[in-house]
């Protein structure tokens, strides 16, 4: 009895570290999965290559982390870039250059790199108003190019009926490592948030910040550099608060 006592308390000291800490930074995690061709050139041409350029970015570190394959271009690349700011169908300067990126070759990949933004360019990378090009010799304005449409981490809808209370679930599995699920019930529309913490309060990640229709939701929450131990993870729609721990074990 005296151990679950003592352990009760230390939970309670937990979610009051929390109280203190709810202003802390947190990263959303936004992906990208864009195609290259050289009709989203401004103007087009009539390159056949192609190729994609995926990846993520994080708003607390703005790290953009890249992967870039290519293949068929006509002549053999010189450069590549990320331009802004410009919507489809029109030009910007260079913003971001891709350092290391292989030149005189046709075909190539993967290049992987990572660049960190300052303010403005987060916000017009956000904004949909990044591209990146692929240079070449025979195209040296750009052979193939790729509209960056970032895109936040979404939930999954499981269930659209309507549940009776909003209720979040022990995250499955737990333990775990290095990704869990974390399913939730919405009984009206609002706008939900979940953060993960650590057990020192510090907030983790914002893995759910959007608002929601009435349903049953899952969402997954992967962390490849986060160290074992106990997490906490706090759903929050309208004036509802829940909280529940899961253990991370390496």
């Amino acid at each position: 009895m005296k151990r679950l006592n003592l352990n009760f308390l230390i939970f309670l000291q937990i979610i009051a570290v929390i109280v203190l800490f709810q202003k802390n930074s947190f990263a959303t995690l936004y992906t990208f999965n864009e195609t290259y061709s050289g009709s989203q050139e401004v103007p087009p041409n009539t390159s056949s290559g192609t190729g994609t350029i995926s990846g993520t970015y994080d708003d607390v570190t703005k790290t953009i982390s890249v992967t870039v394959n290519f293949s068929g271009l006509t002549g053999t690349t010189t450069a590549a870039h990320f331009h802004a700011p410009a919507v489809a169908g029109t030009n910007a300067s260079v913003v971001v250059t891709f350092t290391g990126f292989p030149t005189g070759v046709s075909t190539g990949g993967p290049y992987t790199h990572t660049f960190v933004l300052n303010t403005t360019l987060e916000t017009q990378f956000l904004s949909g108003l990044f591209y990146a090009n692929i240079h070449s010799g025979v195209f040296p304005g750009g052979e193939i190019r790729a509209q960056m449409n970032p895109v936040l981490v979404g939930v999954k809808l499981i269930n659209s009926n309507v549940p009776e209370k909003f209720s979040l679930h022990q995250n499955f599995p737990n333990p775990f490592n290095p990704e869990t699920n974390i399913r939730f019930e919405i009984p009206n529309s609002s706008f939900v948030k979940i953060i993960v913490f650590n057990s020192s309060g510090k907030e983790v990640k914002t893995i759910v910040n959007e608002r929601l229709n009435t349903g049953s939701y899952e969402i997954s929450f992967r962390e490849e550099n986060l160290s074992s131990g106990i997490y906490l993870y706090q759903l929050t729609a309208g004036e509802f608060t829940e909280v529940k721990k899961m253990l991370l074990i390496k």
